[in-house]
Formats: structure tokens, sequence, C-alpha cells
């Protein structure tokens, strides 16, 4: 049974963030920003998805692409204007610095890989970061 998102409560929400995966955490800051699960003044919480978003192990068992969190980040910076969120919040700074680092961990060094496809995956970071820079 799925849960009644559009009916929930700042408990509720708080509630699924302490069991939530990376995915599902990734895709829902900004429900949790807006219900004030996620804030400034809420260290515990911060401290959760920090230990989460930055945590190369949690990334490589999410299998989270780093488009994936590229998405998140962009997403999130905007505030709920990019993407198909139909909610806005105010970005906590110190989440959009989580994701920033995220994205930098979500890649993953490839040494047995031939030349051809190093050079492939380094282009991928490459396009990664000017989409990040603008």
């Amino acid at each position: 049974m799925a849960a009644p998102v559009g009916q929930m409560n700042q408990q509720a929400w708080q509630l699924l963030f302490n069991q939530m995966p990376i995915g599902a955490m990734l895709r829902n800051l900004g429900s949790l920003t807006q219900l004030g699960v996620l804030r400034a003044d809420a260290p515990e919480n911060l401290q959760r998805l920090q230990g989460i978003l930055n945590s190369k192990k949690s990334l490589r068992q999410g299998r989270i692409h780093p488009i994936d969190v590229l998405k998140a980040l962009k997403t999130y910076q905007s505030g709920g204007r990019l993407g198909r969120s139909q909610k806005t919040w105010q970005p906590v700074p110190r989440i959009v610095n989580f994701l920033e680092k995220a994205v930098e961990l979500s890649f993953v060094p490839l040494k047995w890989l031939n030349p051809q496809i190093k050079s492939s995956c380094a282009l991928s970071i490459s396009l990664a970061q000017c989409l990040m820079e603008s």
C-alpha cells in the first residue's frame, strides 16, 4: 500500500525520513525542506542526510547515478522552479553543499577500463561539471 503523500504532515514525513533510502531522499529533498523536516536548525536530520549523501558506500549500494545526483542538486538549488515539482522551498545552503559533494563522490574511479572508455567517462564528468557551474 502506498503512503498518501499529499495528505501527510511534517510528523509523517519525519518518520519516513528516518527510514528513507538514498534514492527516495534525493527525489524528496524539496518536500522535506518545504515541510520543515530539513531546515538549518534541525542538526540531527542534516547530520543523517550528510551521512547518507556523502557516503560512497550509500551511493554505490543505492545504485545512484551521478546524473541523478546532479538533477537533485539543480532542482533543489532552484527552490522548485526546475523539474516537475509543483512545490516551492527555500534551499538550505548546507544541503546544497552536501549535494555538491555527493556529485563528486558518485563518480567511481574505474581503473580496469580500457583507455577509450576512460576518455568517455572523463568527457561525461566534464559535461556534468559544466552543468553544475551553469
